[in-house]
């Protein structure tokens, strides 16, 4: 027994420890301390000398001091060492575009930084405001000046983005605000700002040569150029399953690495000659690409891969795989929770599983073409089911048409590349670049108008609920069914193959909620709620941004009805996420008068496109009640008949007093103080009105109300201590501090489960 433990942990040790750096990694991701991860890798240290000459003994030793080692890493990069928040003097290098956001925002990441003069490790994320770019700040241009330091923060709703995590995975640990006494400095040397600048200068260049909008799909392709394909286009990409082709990654790597052997092979280099010539071309591609992860991911896999041909050893892919991902997560650790590194890893697992055992079963095909479209589909369906978990997990959606589409997109988009290149190699060419330009520019709004309309139509995908647990076994299920690592019986495989599929299916599907749930958002200085009772869903509000669509994506909920209180953006600015992410709102009620009020721009377009689809669009008065499966919702503000046009649209705010299973729900929108008596009736819950401004919920308004519990949507200090201070002992549950806010009905009673820390019954 134990002589064929030793020789499974022989065959399959690096894969074991993958798995092992990778779990060690996110316990110490976990770990509220660096000490018991540091005295276990000790332990496990001492047991591997200890047991050295034993072969079983040795390998389990090894197995648990990579296990150790990867948690003291995890604990090192989740938890680093970040300076006070505060002003500090920052120098820096603009590491990559500027992205312009609304209100005349900017962002960027900082590279190469010194805070207050002393080297920081890793870069930062950098925005300000300004009606114009400073002159001379420019991708690679170096900068100094007085910057609000923050510590990013994570998730504060369930499944929300987590701001921390993903700057971690950039290599970002803090944050910049402002440019105060900015400067640029122009004699400062930078690798990765020379690397930014040179992309900069070449992306401008391949816009000139083609146009803005195909000049954008080149620069992404080929040099990882963020923010120039518009948002709809990648939408449509997504949908049909084929977004990978625009992010610069394996892909991307594998064509240029192919042209370039193709080359060295055609000058009669020699082979020993072959691996540093691609090691300083991939460095330098890596680094011009601005050292993105899947790049980096890709480079070290080829290089691998390369180095056992240099060295005629046998290259399991299982085992490149694992040593590349090992590798990588060295580098960078936080990578583990990307969901990039999941998804390539994920293309990857199924192709040295799933495609080995369809390939010595599916019947082969006698002639070229069809032996093509057999290895193509074979290939497809491998990545397909390898990347099946990741894919509904991170964009709960199954594309109905990837399997077929990628055996021609990855040889169209290889042609395309190629292309890329030649016009990117030539365009100071006079004449020829232009020309070559022109060529891709015409061939690149062919591509993209095929994906813009399939990808235009609802049934291209199939919209799931987020992965879980049992979506996970079944996938693994699959992968055991259709690899060929396991020696089964075909009767078996076919058995956990279908469970496997079985349990994918049936645990995405969106299964009817029991119960009655209320949940407060956390959407800034916004608001937005969602109620479900018994599988109706009611929404209050939608925020500014698109924290509310991805709640509802994430759970495959449509809207049966949606309530704006008025037409504000930090209350309705998220319906335009709503309609970009095709959920289904049958039923909006606004307050009477609320579209002659003074109201945002663009809201009312939003809200005209929703009408014509078939959303019913209701106005609401004082009196109106609308039916719940276990109560009813009455409009108490704004009265019929009595709205004037050209008002504050505050003032018209809808007040809707909620009642399920015998509790008693108060939400009043941003209404003031001059019309707030008007909803002044007992509540067991109060939503306090206007995100605590001083301009709403006075005392009197708080007696008459008497609530047991107030909910406070802000992101301001001050006005959460002005309602703590107003509360006077009233337990306060606020955005700010608790995150998102739930509220679980049952028989007359509620418990409040705040999202950032323990769940209070009152």
């Amino acid at each position: 027994m134990n002589g064929r433990a030793a020789g499974f942990l022989k065959r399959w040790l690096l894969p074991l420890m993958a798995l092992c750096m990778m779990g060690g990694m996110l316990l110490g991701r976990a770990a509220s301390g660096w000490a018991w991860p540091t005295a276990a890798a000790a332990a496990s240290a001492l047991a591997l000398g200890i047991a050295w000459r034993h072969p079983l003994p040795r390998r389990i030793s090894l197995l648990a001091l990579v296990l150790c080692i990867g948690s003291v890493w995890g604990w090192l990069s989740w938890h680093p060492v970040l300076p006070e928040e505060g002003t500090h003097h920052i120098t820096g290098v603009v590491g990559e575009e500027i992205r312009d956001g609304s209100r005349n925002q900017h962002k960027t990441i900082l590279r190469d930084l010194t805070v207050d003069g002393k080297p920081w490790r890793g870069g930062a994320y950098w925005s300000f405001y300004a009606a114009e770019l400073p002159e001379g700040l420019v991708p690679g241009a170096a900068i100094e000046g007085d910057l609000d330091l923050y510590i990013p923060s994570g998730a504060d709703n369930p499944g929300g983005f987590d701001f921390r995590e993903y700057l971690m995975q950039r290599n970002c640990r803090i944050g910049l605000y402002g440019m105060r006494n900015l400067a640029i400095l122009p004699d400062r040397f930078s690798l990765e700002g020379s690397a930014a600048a040179l992309r900069h200068s070449l992306t401008e260049g391949l816009c000139s040569v083609m146009d803005e909008e195909t000049g954008g799909y080149a620069a992404t392709m080929l040099l990882g150029t963020k923010n120039l394909i518009d948002t709809e286009d990648r939408d449509a990409f997504s949908r049909l399953g084929i977004a990978h082709v625009l992010s610069v990654s394996g892909f991307h790597v594998g064509v240029l690495f192919a042209a370039v052997g193709w080359l060295l092979r055609r000058l009669r280099t020699p082979r020993w000659a072959q691996f540093p010539i691609l090691t300083v071309l991939l460095g330098a591609y890596t680094l011009l690409t601005g050292l993105g992860a899947p790049v980096i991911r890709a480079a070290i896999l080829v290089l691998l891969n390369e180095w056992g041909h240099l060295r005629h050893r046998h290259r399991e892919p299982l085992h490149l795989l694992s040593a590349a991902a090992m590798l990588t997560l060295l580098v960078q650790p936080s990578q583990l929770t990307a969901a990039g590194f999941h998804l390539s890893y994920g293309a990857m697992l199924g192709l040295a599983l799933v495609r080995p055992w369809l390939a010595r079963h599916v019947r082969p095909a006698v002639r070229r073409p069809l032996r093509w479209a057999r290895e193509g589909l074979i290939a497809s369906l491998s990545v397909q089911i390898g990347i099946l978990l990741p894919q509904l997990y991170w964009y709960q959606s199954f594309p109905l048409l990837s399997l077929f589409l990628n055996m021609f997109v990855l040889v169209i988009a290889s042609g395309v590349l190629m292309i890329y290149w030649a016009v990117l190699l030539l365009m100071g060419v006079p004449g020829l670049g232009w020309l070559l330009g022109q060529a891709a520019a015409a061939l690149t709004h062919w591509l993209t108008a095929g994906v813009r309309f399939l990808g235009s139509h609802d049934w291209i995908s199939v919209w799931t609920c987020r992965a879980n647990l049992w979506t996970a076994v079944g996938w693994l299920l699959l992968l055991i069914g259709l690899g060929w690592l396991w020696s089964l019986r075909k009767r078996f495989r076919f058995a956990l193959a279908a469970a496997g599929a079985a349990a994918v299916i049936l645990s995405v599907i969106a299964w009817p909620q029991a119960g009655i749930t209320y949940v407060q958002l956390s959407v800034g200085n916004a608001d937005a709620a969602v109620l479900q009772d018994e599988g109706t869903v009611w929404v209050i509000d939608t925020g500014e941004d698109s924290t509310l669509a991805t709640y509802l994506h994430q759970r495959r909920l449509s809207v049966d009805t949606l309530v704006l209180s008025h037409l504000h953006s930090d209350h309705a600015g998220g319906l335009e996420d709503l309609v970009r992410s095709r959920i289904p709102v049958r039923r909006i009620i606004l307050p009477e008068g609320a579209e002659r009020q003074a109201v945002d721009p663009g809201i009312t377009d939003t809200l005209a496109v929703l009408r014509e689809s078939g959303t019913e669009i209701v106005y609401a008065g004082r009196g109106d009640r609308f039916p719940l499966p276990s109560g009813d919702a009455a409009v108490l503000w704004p009265v019929h008949g009595a709205v004037r046009s050209g008002q504050d649209a505050n003032s018209y705010s809808l007040a809707l007093c909620i009642r399920v299973d015998g509790v008693t729900l108060l939400t009043c929108g941003d209404l003031t103080s001059a019309y707030e008596a008007a909803a002044a009736v007992p509540a067991d819950i109060l939503k306090v009105a206007h995100h605590g401004s001083a301009s709403s919920t006075g005392e009197a308004y708080l007696r008459a109300v008497d609530p047991s519990v107030l909910l406070l949507s802000n992101r301001l200090q001050s006005r959460e201590d002005r309602v703590l201070a107003l509360a006077d002992g009233i337990p306060v549950y606020s955005t700010l501090r608790h995150g998102a806010v739930t509220l679980v009905f049952s028989e007359g009673s509620w418990r409040c489960i705040p999202f950032l820390s323990a769940p209070v019954t009152p």
